[in-house]
C-alpha cells in the first residue's frame, strides 16, 4: 500500500544530502543513463514509493532470495523484474555496484520482487536472467530517500538491450490517491500556466472546474489553507481534484487545489526571470471609444529563487518576486452632466444638463513584493523539520474604479502579511509516521478613500461621490495547527488526525458614515424624483470590532485493500466552530476503486464515492452581526425621501435629522445551523493503450441548510406584496436554502511521444436551487420559493486543454486553451419594489413587443413592475438567473528557446535533459532536467528542476531561456456578463472585458516577453 499523499511535501534528509520525498502516486526516473560499451538499453521503470515500513532508521536487510547482506541503513532499493507482458521473472539477479567499494546483489523471489539496501550515490546496475536479455547501465543515481523502487522489464531471447527509462508509463490504479480525474502538474506541465500568482490562481481554479455549491473550491499551500499563492518558480508540484472523498479535508474534493513548494537541494542552483508586458504589445480594448484617452500601461514581473545546502544535515531555498503593475480601470456608463466628455455629474434635477454616454480609463497602479526563505533540517534519522517564512507587501492605488464607478469614488489600499510555517515529520516506527504542522499569519490592511462626500449610485448608469467603505484598518492574526498520523498495515492504511484554526480580527471601520444615495434610474436622477430612491447612512458609535473565529476538524479513515484490484476507503470527519450553535456536524465518507481485468494492471478502474461536506459560517458574516448589532454601529435608511437629496458639492447633512426614523441591524436566526453538501460520484478510469488515460465521472450534489439573508422584519411576503415595516429592520442570516447540482466530467491525458503531452477536461453542469450563499439576499422575504431557479454557479459547459511540446534545438511550446458557456444573468428592476431595503427585485417576463418592455437578446422581454399595465395581475415575475452572458474562449501559448553555455555538466546531467522531468522531456540532450537529480514532472515526481517557466536544460552549466507568452492568441472577443438592470441605458450590453483567465482589464490580447537565467 503506497504512502499517503500528505507526505509529498515532506523532505528526507541524510548526512550527505537533502532531497524531496516523492509521493506514492508519482514515478521518478533517474537519467536516461548511458549503457556500457557494446550494449543497448532495456525499458526500466523507476518508481520512488516510500512507505511507513520503508521510512525507518533501523537497518533494512536484503529480502531477495539468496541476496548478500545489505549495508546497514541507506536507501532501500526494491522492485519487480518482469517480462514484456508484465509477468514476473523469478530468479532474476540484480547487481548494484558503486564507483568505489564492493557491489551488492539480490535475487528476485517467486513474485519477481527483490529488495536490497545501499548507500546513496552513483551505481552501475545489471539485471540478468537466463533466456532473457540482460542490461548494464552506469551512472544510475540512488537518491538519499528512505526507499526507491526500480522495476525492470527484460526482453526475451535478446543479447543486447536498451535501457529506456520511462517512468511516464500510463497506468490506471485502484489507489484512492491515483484517480485519473486528478491533475498533477510539475516540471514542464507548469510552463503553460501564468507566472503571475494572481493569474495563476485564476487559471488553477479554471483547471479544477466548478466545485459544487456556492462556495467553490479551496487552495492549500503546503497543506495550509488561506495562504498566499507563491510565485511559480517556488512551486514544486500542484495537485488538483485528487482523492475527492478523503475525510482529511473539509471542503469538497472536486475543486480542491494543493500546491507544494520546493525544498532545498544538495547542490547550489538558482533561477532568475523577468517578464514584461507593455501596452504596445497588446490589442486595443474594443469597449473604449476612439476619442477616449487611454494612458500607457505595463506589467513588469521580476522573480527568482536560489537553493542549496547549508550543511550535511540542512538545506535552504529562497524565493522572491516584485511586480510593478501599471494597469487601467475602465468606467463605462451613462452620466447626467453639462456636456459630452465631462465626468462631473450635475445635481439631481439641475437644468441645462444632458444624459450622455461615459467612458473613462483611469490609471490603477499596483506594487507587489514577496520574499520566501525556507530551511529543511534533518533532526536525526527519523525526524525532518521544515521552516518556511513568507512576506507579502501589496500597495494598490485608485482601486474600485471600473464598471459604473467614477474616479471620485475610488480609494487606495495597502496590505502586508507575514507568514511562518513549521512542519515536523517523524518516523515513529516501521509502520507509523506522524506529521505536525503549525502556521501563524499576521495581516494588516488599510483603506483610504479619495473623498468623504456622500456616495451617489444610479442603478445601471454611474456611481460618484465618496467611497462607501471610507477609512478602515484591519488587523488579523491567523493560527493553524495540524497533526496527522498514518499507519501501514498489511491490507489497511490508516490515517487520523485533526486541525485547529483560529483567526482573530480587529477592524476599525467608518464604512457608510458618509451616507449613500441610491436612484433607480438615470431618468429618476435627472428629474430629482424622490420616489423609488433611497438614502442610507451608518452612525458609528464604536468604530472598532474585535472577535475570534475558531474551528476544529477531526478525522479518521482507512484504505482497505481486501484484494489486489479492490480498495475500499471509509472514514468520518467531525467539525465544530464558535459563533454557531450547530454541533452535530458529522461527515461520513465512503469510496471504492475496483480494477477490471488483470488484477495487477487493470485496464479499467471503476470508482464511486459518497460524502458529506460542511461549510463554515464565514468571518465576514460574523463581522456583520457584531458590527451592526444595533449598538456598535447603526444603519439608518430612508426610502423615497422628500427632503433628502444631494447637491454638489455632495452633502448629506440635510438628511441627518430625518434618518433617525429606523435602523437596520444584522442577526442570525435562532435555528441557524451549518450548511452542508451531500455528494455522490460514480465513474470509470481507463487506459488508452500505452499513450494515456481517460476518466468519466457523474457527480450529483445536494446542498441542504444553505445560507442566505433576508429582511426578517417583513415577515412572510407573497410575490407582489410590499413590506410595510418601519422602525428597526432585521437583516437576518438563516439556513433554509437548498440546491441540487449534476455534473458530468470527462478527463483525459495523452502522451504520444516524449515530446508531446496533452491533458484536459470537459464538464457538463446543471445547478438549480433557491439560495446562492450567505451574502445573497432573497428577493421576497420569507418566501424562498420565489427564487427557485438557476443558481449563480449554473455554467452549463466548461472545457480546457493544456499541453507541453518539446521541439528540437531546445525549443518548448506550452498551449493552454479554455472555454465556457455564458454565466447566468439575473434580470433586475434596479429599484426596491417590495420595500425590504434591497434593490434585487425582478421585473415581469412578458411577450416580445409588449409596450414599455425591454428585450434581452436570446432570453426574452421584460417590463417594470411599476409600469402602468392593466394585465399586471396576470403577469409572471421573471425567473431568477434566467438569462445567460456571452460564451468565452481563449488560447494562451508560451514559446521558449534555451541557450546553454559554461561547459557541460556530468553525463548524468546531460542525459537527464530539461525541466520536463521523467517521461516528459525531449530526446537527449533535451527533455527533463529532473532525471538523476530526483526532480520530475507530473508523472515523475520531485521538484522538476529550477526552470519554473523558463525552458529546457541544454546539459550546460548555465542556461539562458528567452521567449514570449501570448494571452488570447486568436484575439477572441470575451466580454463580461451584460448589464441586467432594465432601467439602465446599457441594459443587455457588456461594459467590461471578461478578465480573469480570458482577457486583461485593458486589452483582448496580451503579449509578454520573458528571459530566464538558470544555473
Amino acid at each position: 500500500m503506497p504512502l499517503h499523499h500528505k507526505w509529498y511535501s515532506a523532505v528526507v534528509c541524510t548526512a550527505a544530502v537533502c532531497l524531496p520525498l516523492i509521493s506514492a502516486a508519482q514515478t521518478s526516473t533517474p537519467a536516461n543513463v548511458p549503457a556500457t560499451a557494446g550494449q543497448q538499453q532495456v525499458p526500466v521503470t523507476v518508481t520512488q514509493k516510500p512507505s511507513p515500513a520503508e521510512a525507518v532508521s533501523s537497518p533494512i536487510q536484503s529480502l531477495g532470495t539468496g541476496a548478500q547482506s545489505a549495508q546497514l541503513g541507506g536507501t532501500k532499493v526494491h522492485g519487480t523484474i518482469s517480462d514484456p507482458d508484465g509477468y514476473p521473472i523469478p530468479g532474476a539477479t540484480v547487481n548494484l555496484t558503486p564507483s568505489k567499494g564492493n557491489g551488492i546483489s539480490a535475487t528476485a523471489g517467486a513474485d519477481g520482487s527483490y529488495s536490497l539496501s545501499v548507500a546513496p550515490g552513483l551505481y552501475t546496475i545489471v539485471v540478468s536472467m537466463k533466456g532473457f536479455s540482460s542490461y548494464s547501465a552506469t551512472g544510475v543515481k540512488i537518491p538519499a530517500v528512505a526507499a526507491t523502487t526500480l522495476d525492470a522489464k527484460l526482453k526475451v531471447g535478446e543479447t543486447t538491450q536498451v535501457i529506456n527509462v520511462d517512468a511516464s508509463a500510463v497506468q490506471v490504479s485502484v489507489d484512492p490517491d491515483n484517480n485519473a480525474s486528478a491533475m498533477i502538474l510539475s516540471g514542464k506541465d507548469l510552463d503553460a500556466l501564468s507566472d503571475d500568482p494572481d493569474e495563476l490562481s485564476s487559471e488553477l481554479s479554471a483547471l479544477a472546474g466548478p466545485s459544487a455549491g456556492p462556495n467553490g473550491g479551496q487552495i492549500y499551500v503546503d497543506g495550509f489553507t488561506g495562504g498566499q499563492l507563491p510565485p511559480k518558480s517556488s512551486i514544486r508540484e500542484i495537485r488538483i481534484n485528487q482523492n475527492p472523498f478523503s475525510a482529511q479535508y473539509d471542503k469538497l474534493g472536486y475543486g480542491r487545489i494543493e500546491v507544494f513548494t520546493k525544498p532545498g537541494t544538495d547542490k547550489l542552483h538558482g533561477q532568475f526571470q523577468t517578464n514584461y508586458n507593455p501596452s504596445q504589445f497588446n490589442t486595443a480594448n474594443p469597449l473604449i471609444s476612439s476619442n477616449t484617452y487611454q494612458a500607457p500601461y505595463h506589467t513588469l514581473f521580476i522573480f527568482g529563487s536560489i537553493t542549496g545546502p547549508l550543511s550535511k544535515w540542512a538545506s535552504f531555498s529562497i524565493g522572491g518576486s516584485h511586480r510593478d503593475i501599471q494597469d487601467l480601470g475602465i468606467t463605462n456608463g451613462t452620466i447626467y452632466t453639462t456636456a459630452a466628455g465631462s465626468i462631473t455629474p450635475c445635481s439631481p434635477g439641475a437644468t441645462g444638463c444632458i444624459t450622455t454616454g461615459l467612458t473613462v480609463a483611469t490609471k490603477t497602479p499596483q506594487s507587489r513584493t514577496d520574499f520566501t526563505p525556507r530551511v529543511d533540517l534533518a533532526l536525526g534519522a527519523n525526524n525532518v523539520l521544515t521552516i518556511r517564512y513568507q512576506f507579502n507587501q501589496n500597495d494598490q492605488n485608485n482601486q474600485g474604479i471600473s464598471g459604473f464607478v467614477l474616479p471620485s469614488a475610488g480609494y487606495n489600499e495597502t496590505s502586508q502579511s507575514n507568514i511562518v510555517q513549521i512542519s515536523d515529520t517523524q518516523t515513529l516506527s516501521a509502520h507509523v509516521i506522524n506529521e505536525t504542522r503549525f502556521e501563524y499569519e499576521r495581516e494588516h490592511t488599510a483603506t483610504t478613500p479619495f473623498s468623504t462626500a456622500a456616495n451617489i449610485m444610479v442603478s445601471g448608469a454611474f456611481t460618484t461621490g465618496g467611497y462607501t467603505g471610507q477609512y478602515s484598518s484591519d488587523h488579523q492574526d491567523h493560527f493553524e495547527v495540524q497533526n496527522y498520523t498514518s499507519v501501514q498495515l498489511k491490507k489497511n492504511f490508516l490515517r487520523f488526525g485533526g486541525r485547529l484554526r483560529t483567526t482573530r480580527e480587529a477592524i476599525s471601520s467608518y464604512a457608510g458614515s458618509n451616507g449613500a444615495f441610491t436612484y433607480s434610474s438615470i431618468g429618476n436622477y435627472a428629474s430629482a424624483t424622490p420616489t423609488l430612491s433611497q438614502f442610507s447612512r451608518t452612525v458609528i458609535n464604536t468604530p472598532v470590532t474585535k472577535f475570534t473565529l475558531a474551528d476544529v476538524g477531526l478525522y479518521a479513515e482507512d484504505d482497505w485493500k481486501p484484494m489486489s484490484n479492490l480498495t475500499i476507503s471509509y472514514g468520518v470527519r467531525y467539525e465544530i466552530q464558535n459563533h454557531l450553535s450547530s454541533s452535530n456536524n458529522v461527515a461520513p465518507r465512503l469510496s471504492f476503486a475496483y480494477g477490471v481485468g488483470d488484477p495487477k494492471k487493470p485496464v479499467v478502474v471503476l470508482r464511486g464515492g459518497y460524502g458529506i461536506f460542511y461549510d463554515r459560517f464565514g468571518q465576514s458574516n460574523i463581522l456583520n452581526t457584531l458590527r451592526y448589532n444595533g449598538q456598535n454601529q447603526q444603519i439608518y435608511t430612508l426610502t423615497n425621501p422628500t427632503n433628502c437629496t444631494p447637491t454638489l458639492p455632495i452633502s448629506a447633512t440635510n438628511c441627518a435629522a430625518s434618518s433617525t426614523t429606523g435602523s437596520t441591524q444584522y442577526s442570525t436566526a435562532g435555528n441557524l445551523r451549518t450548511a452542508y453538501v451531500q455528494q455522490f460520484a460514480l465513474g470509470a478510469d481507463r487506459n488508452l493503450g500505452k499513450i494515456g488515460t481517460m476518466s468519466v465521472n457523474y457527480i450529483h450534489s445536494l446542498g441542504l441548510h444553505q445560507l442566505a439573508i433576508q429582511n426578517a422584519s417583513c415577515g412572510i411576503l407573497a410575490v407582489g406584496q410590499t413590506c410595510g415595516t418601519t422602525g428597526t429592520l432585521n437583516d437576518q442570516y438563516f439556513s433554509q436554502g437548498a440546491f441540487h447540482q449534476n455534473q458530468l466530467m470527462l478527463n483525459g491525458r495523452v502522451q504520444t511521444t516524449k515530446w508531446l503531452s496533452i491533458f484536459g477536461f470537459y464538464m457538463l453542469n446543471s445547478a438549480r436551487g433557491n439560495a446562492s450563499g450567505a451574502g445573497s439576499f432573497v428577493s421576497t422575504p420569507g418566501n424562498l420559493n420565489a427564487d427557485i431557479g438557476r443558481t449563480t454557479y449554473d455554467v452549463r459547459q466548461r472545457a480546457f486543454v493544456m499541453g507541453s511540446i518539446t521541439l528540437p534545438k531546445f525549443i518548448s511550446v506550452s498551449p493552454f486553451i479554455i472555454a465556457q458557456s455564458g454565466n447566468p444573468v439575473n434580470i433586475l428592476e434596479g429599484q426596491d419594489v417590495n420595500k425590504d431595503g434591497v434593490f434585487n427585485d425582478r421585473p415581469y417576463l412578458v411577450a416580445d413587443g409588449t409596450p414599455n418592455s425591454v428585450k434581452y437578446a436570446g432570453c426574452g422581454s421584460f417590463l417594470s413592475r411599476t409600469a402602468s399595465n392593466a394585465n399586471a395581475a396576470t403577469m409572471s415575475i421573471a425567473p431568477i438567473n434566467d438569462c445567460s452572458g456571452p460564451a468565452q474562449f481563449t488560447t494562451n501559448v508560451r514559446v521558449t528557446k534555451t541557450f546553454g553555455f559554461g561547459g557541460s555538466k556530468n553525463k548524468t546531467d546531460v542525459q537527464s535533459g530539461g525541466d520536463g522531468g521523467p517521461g516528459q522531456g525531449g530526446p537527449p540532450p533535451g527533455g527533463g532536467r529532473g532525471g538523476s537529480r530526483g526532480g520530475g514532472g507530473s508523472r515523475g515526481g520531485g521538484p522538476g528542476g529550477m526552470m519554473g517557466g523558463g525552458g529546457a536544460s541544454t546539459g550546460q552549466k548555465y542556461n539562458l531561456a528567452v521567449g514570449f507568452q501570448v494571452m488570447n492568441l486568436f484575439n477572441n472577443h470575451d466580454y463580461s456578463s451584460p448589464v441586467g438592470i432594465i432601467s439602465s441605458p446599457n441594459f443587455g450590453q457588456s461594459t467590461q472585458l471578461a478578465g480573469g483567465t480570458y482577457t486583461g482589464n485593458n486589452s483582448l490580447q496580451r503579449i509578454s516577453v520573458q528571459a530566464s537565467f538558470n544555473f
